[in-house]
């Protein structure tokens, strides 16, 4: 099972897991290989040779059962079109994805934090020449208002 130990080594280091399971058929007819124990998943995949995915806090798993078709009774003679082969056990955790999405987010959001204090400043700055002068241009309207306007004088 070079294949699979050269799978199963591709993603060391990774949040994924990918085991093989053998059915007995291929069992028999290639011996026995060193696999984890098979738990109820796997089984009923082994069993019924239906695939599933099943989430729970941890991350998701994939059962992918290979079932005897034209390509693989070539290899597999004793096998009946049909017969499950075995099963692929994919295993992707949530942990590490999460604390790197989570790493990754407020990476942004500390780059684009100063960019929004940027422009808060450069829209007050214009907002207050703005401001500024239409106040000066009111004062100039009313200086040369026809009528006389009494201003209070300071002092």
């Amino acid at each position: 099972m070079a294949f699979a130990d050269n799978v199963a080594r591709s993603v060391v280091g990774t949040p994924m897991k990918i085991e093989f399971h053998r059915s007995d058929v291929v069992s028999a007819q290639f011996g026995a290989i060193r696999q984890d124990a098979a738990d109820e998943l796997v089984v009923n995949a082994l069993k019924t040779g239906l695939g599933k995915e099943a989430a729970n806090s941890e991350g998701m798993r994939f059962m992918l059962p290979k079932s005897a078709n034209g390509e693989y009774l070539a290899c597999h003679t004793p096998a009946k079109k049909g017969d499950v082969l075995g099963v692929i056990d994919i295993r992707a955790g949530y942990g590490e994805l999460m604390g790197d999405t989570c790493m990754h987010l407020m990476l942004v959001l500390l780059l684009l934090a100063p960019l929004s204090l940027v422009a808060g400043f450069v829209d007050s700055v214009l907002l207050d020449s703005r401001v500024d002068r239409f106040v000066r241009q009111l004062d100039a309207a009313i200086e040369r208002w026809p009528c006389q306007v009494r201003r209070p004088v300071k002092g």
